[in-house]
């Protein structure tokens, strides 16, 4: 009852206000930018990238270690999923093989897809039907093997196994999916699997000349990922 009287609270809040009220500028000028400055500044930083990135592409004899880089700190809304995808379209970036855009959960990820479809997709010749045309996705979502399916099952058949290989800090897709000529009995039909390889869609891949380049696509996954 004593420590939670206005007596002691006071104290203790006007200590705190003495110690730390005082904030210490940053040690790093600031200096605001309007959204037109900014979103102009935003444009030349990441079509500066592209062309450093088509370059790396063109140039076989650049190390690994060369790799252009690029880090953004910028305001939500300020356009930066829309001028990546721009630089994209604008470098020919996509046709140097696929783009794996990772994100934090899958929660956004719908409306980066429709913003990604709207900008790449393009017609095809339908394979199955002479004459006709069909649209080709260049994007996909990657879910976890945890994710349901339309049947109201895990990506994965063995996910409580998969879990704890996980867990061990194992390979789940060496040690239970496929490593050499050994497979899961799940393999050719699992649904996590089918996300990277479509059913199909190699077949008709490897009949199309320079496919890589035509049908590189952006592969959206969460953060999880980038430990495989």
């Amino acid at each position: 009852t004593r420590r939670s009287s206005d007596l002691v609270l006071d104290d203790f809040i006007d200590r705190a206000i003495e110690k730390f009220g005082t904030q210490s500028p940053p040690y790093f000028d600031v200096k605001e930018l309007s959204i037109d400055e900014a979103q102009a500044k935003l444009h030349q930083t990441i079509s500066s990238f592209g062309d450093r990135v088509k370059a790396y592409g063109n140039d076989p004899s650049l190390a690994f270690d060369d790799a252009p880089t690029l880090a953004i700190r910028a305001t939500a809304g300020i356009g930066k999923t829309g001028e990546i995808i721009k630089t994209l379209i604008d470098r020919n970036l996509i046709e140097q093989g696929d783009i794996h855009y990772f994100v934090p959960t899958h929660k956004l990820s719908n409306q980066l897809l429709d913003d990604l479809n709207n900008a790449l997709d393009f017609d095809i010749p339908d394979p199955s039907n002479a004459g006709q045309m069909i649209p080709f996705r260049r994007t996909s979502l990657i879910a976890g093997r945890s994710q349901i399916d339309e049947h109201g099952q895990p990506l994965c058949l063995k996910l409580e196994l998969a879990n704890k290989v996980a867990a061990m800090g194992e390979s789940v897709s060496k040690r239970l999916c496929k490593s050499g000529s050994k497979k899961c009995e799940h393999y050719d039909t699992c649904g996590y699997q089918q996300q990277f390889d479509p059913e199909g869609t190699n077949d008709f891949l490897a009949e199309v000349e320079d496919a890589k380049r035509t049908y590189s696509e952006v592969k959206v996954m969460t953060h999880h990922h980038l430990f495989l």
